[in-house]
């Protein structure tokens, strides 16, 4: 696979923080060069961060999905020094689709059936910090086995050591039902996370709920990714 990688016309005084943006699109379409993602990370390399957009297998089995981002990551890591990356300050963006695979980079790293057998298996596949907007997080969907289900869900990992989390979801949204997020927060919460905000939207902006509401969602994302990776 390829990614989109971009970062800011200066030279580097110091190593950047870095954001892995992740597309959506029920794991079976979409791309890298959607402009709902590669916008948004051509804007944040000009705020300062190495950013990149990632395609991965459209596979409905999901467990495909989850072992590619978990791949751009290590490369990300793997390649660090080259672009003047700090690889202790990486985030990750996505909604729906997009939003699950996140999530998964945020808490699934001390899960080794993830990793696949792709490359740079030496570097870590963890994420710093996640925004997540419309996320499935429950083991409903998918195929496969129950087993498969409960390994590429979310919440099968949530625990005291979740990096910080912005979670996005409205309550009206007929693909993602909002009890994915709300379950999933109350466990984070539960389990200990000290580092969750969840906007809870109760609008009607649906599935939909990030760019609808952008002009709140947007900001959020920016203060949110420039506190806990630092520019």
């Amino acid at each position: 696979w390829r990614l989109d990688l971009a970062y800011p016309d200066q030279d580097a005084t110091q190593p950047r923080p870095a954001i892995v943006f992740v597309h959506g699109g029920g794991w079976s379409s979409g791309d890298k060069r959607t402009a709902n993602f590669i916008g948004p990370a051509l804007n944040y390399a000009a705020k300062g961060y190495v950013t990149c957009s990632v395609n991965y297998r459209l596979n409905r089995q999901i467990l495909p999905c989850v072992e590619d981002v978990k791949c751009a990551v290590r490369w990300l890591r793997a390649h660090a020094e080259e672009y003047d990356i700090d690889p202790q300050r990486i985030g990750a963006y996505g909604n729906s689709a997009g939003a699950h695979l996140v999530a998964m980079l945020g808490l699934s790293h001390t899960e080794s059936k993830l990793e696949g057998d792709g490359p740079w298996s030496e570097y870590s596949s963890a994420v710093q910090a996640v925004v997540a907007s419309a996320t499935p997080t429950l083991p409903r969907f998918g195929t496969g086995s129950d087993e498969v289900k409960r390994l590429v869900a979310p919440i099968s990992y949530v625990s005291a050591d979740a990096p910080p989390m912005l979670l996005i979801h409205d309550q009206a949204d007929g693909t993602v039902p909002v009890k994915n997020a709300d379950d999933f927060v109350d466990a984070l919460k539960a389990a200990g996370a000290k580092d969750i905000t969840y906007k809870r939207y109760e609008n009607g902006s649906g599935h939909a709920v990030f760019i609808r509401n952008f002009e709140e969602t947007g900001p959020l994302m920016e203060s949110f990714f420039a506190r806990t990776l630092g520019r």
